[in-house]
């Protein structure tokens, strides 16, 4: 007859090994890079190349770090490809995203301007100036950038408390150009407008840092712009920047806390406070988000590196370290 306490006793090695190899794997897909010859100086904005590379503005220096998806697979301390150097004009770098052509554009946020650099000057590197600039006083110090569907560019705002867009056309001239749309709140709920990005349903949604929520608009708002009651406001401690995972979570940094949560899509229809379904503490100032390939990449800006965490390896983890 079987003894059912040795085989609970094998059941429970099983587990244990099978634990043993979770977690090992957990750690072995956790990957943090550290910029080498050309250090990290208050890392602050991410971005991903169509070609999958990993490009990293630093805020103190204003400098813009490639790094390739050959190198994100392995981590460690790497020598960056290609570095643009635009100290002198730039002051600090908090946004960046790439349009369909291959042009970066940089958001400058304590010189109130959007920079946008060649997709050739991302292969050269060196000194770099920017092709052009979008200036206008609604871009009084420029936070995160996104795209939409139609080409537009929508950044946001942080001191005007709203997030503008740029038309395609007015990106091929740049100049003083005044925003084809501004979308605010009448209720005063976005205070000091911080990540922005949108979803598969065309919402908007903005980190509203002041207030210390999430702001979700509808299409419609979207479309129209102007001062409106946001469709949701989801009440989160110190938000700071957001990206969405292909499965439809939504994770969020908090810069002051140091904390990195995560929402589900469920979560998300709601309004009013909300508990996290994963809050993941030890980072130390942790900045912009970026994802890509199942992997959440945090700019940790306390520490001069950038991490990237495993999506699926999250939740067998609560401190990331």
């Amino acid at each position: 007859m079987n003894n059912p306490g040795k085989a609970r006793q094998e059941v429970g090695r099983r587990v244990g090994r099978a634990m043993a190899r979770a977690v090992m794997s957990m750690w072995a897909m956790s990957l943090w890079l550290h910029a080498a010859a050309a250090s990290f100086s208050a890392p602050s904005a991410l971005a991903f190349s169509s070609s999958g590379d990993l490009w990293v503005g630093n805020y103190t220096a204003s400098t813009l770090m490639k790094f390739s998806s050959a190198q994100l697979q392995k981590g460690g301390t790497l020598e960056p490809l290609v570095t643009l150097d635009a100290s002198g004009v730039l002051r600090g770098p908090q946004g960046m995203f790439f349009d369909p052509k291959g042009n970066l554009w940089v958001s400058s946020n304590e010189s109130n301007f959007i920079a946008q650099f060649s997709a050739a000057q991302t292969v050269q590197g060196g000194k770099a100036t920017p092709v052009l600039r979008l200036e206008d006083p609604s871009l009084l110090n420029p936070a995160e950038l996104t795209w939409d569907a139609q080409g537009s560019l929508w950044v946001s705002s942080f001191a005007t408390n709203q997030v503008v867009r740029f038309d395609a056309s007015q990106l091929a001239k740049g100049g003083a150009v005044p925003p084809s749309r501004m979308l605010g709140t009448s209720d005063g709920s976005l205070r000091q407008a911080g990540g922005l990005t949108f979803d598969g349903q065309g919402r908007l949604w903005v980190v509203s840092f002041g207030r210390g929520a999430l702001l979700r608009f509808s299409a419609a708002q979207v479309k129209a712009g102007g001062k409106v009651v946001p469709e949701a406001v989801i009440e989160l401690p110190k938000p700071t920047s957001i990206a969405f995972a292909p499965n439809g979570d939504l994770y969020v940094s908090s810069y002051e806390l140091g904390l990195l949560y995560r929402l589900t899509p469920s979560q998300l229809e709601k309004s009013g406070a909300v508990v996290p379904s994963i809050q993941y503490k030890g980072l130390n100032l942790p900045a912009t988000l970026a994802i890509r390939d199942k992997t959440v990449w945090v700019a940790v800006s306390g520490d001069n590196t950038v991490k990237g965490f495993a999506l699926e390896t999250l939740e067998l983890r609560s401190t990331l370290r």
